[in-house]
């Protein structure tokens, strides 16, 4: 009896580590990318601010205090119109929003006739239209090859 449950222990040895090699290995390496923002068409006489927001997912896009990312820049003669988000991951959608604030109140103001922003705005893949831009319009995938975003304001 004693050599039926060691021969049954052996099997049972070398049948888990068959198994076990058989299993490739599972590796959870997580890749982060950067991206650059570069703005350009800004009317920087016009003064104020900058809001850059970096929004993951369609479900939080334009919706305030819902974005990934948000950098405010001053804007002088000597702005820096480059700005950069870090560790972002490949296999998430984006989509950026600049407002070209000119009164510093951290918001998108809009005129009422004919309506429309009565300051600076863009998106990604600059595509403009009558009414909030769609986020589908505006969804970025990142990729290795895309590490430069150039977006051009509307006034």
């Amino acid at each position: 009896m004693k050599a039926f449950i060691d021969c049954c222990l052996v099997l049972l040895i070398c049948f888990s580590s068959a198994i076990g090699e058989d299993q490739p290995l599972e590796t959870t390496s997580t890749h982060v990318t950067n991206l650059k923002v570069q703005v350009t068409n800004l009317k920087a006489d016009q003064g104020g601010q900058l809001i850059v927001l970096l929004f993951m997912g369609k479900e939080t896009w334009l919706e305030s205090n819902l974005e990934q990312s948000k950098i405010l820049r001053p804007i002088s003669p000597n702005t820096d119109l480059i700005f950069e988000f870090k560790d972002l991951l490949p296999s998430e959608s984006y989509a950026v929003q600049i407002i070209h604030d000119k009164n510093k109140n951290g918001k998108m103001d809009f005129q009422w006739f004919p309506p429309k922003p009565a300051e600076g705005t863009g998106v990604s893949n600059n595509m403009m239209r009558l009414g909030p831009p769609a986020y589908e319009s505006a969804e970025i995938n990142l990729s290795a090859e895309l590490t430069t975003l150039t977006i051009s304001l509307v006034y």
